[in-house]
């Protein structure tokens, strides 16, 4: 029974860190859409101008 908990707590771990990697990949993907979105706001200062 120990040996199966242990077992759970790993993988329970292994999760938490996947999980923690995953949102640091999603942050960091936001991140570079912010700054592509820079551009289409450039364009429609662009347009108001027109």
């Amino acid at each position: 029974m120990l040996i199966v908990f242990i077992i759970s707590l790993i993988v329970i771990l292994a999760v938490i860190a996947v999980s923690a990697v995953t949102v640091n990949k999603a942050y960091g993907y936001k991140h570079q859409v912010d700054k592509i979105e820079d551009i289409p706001d450039h364009l429609n200062h662009s347009k108001d101008n027109v």
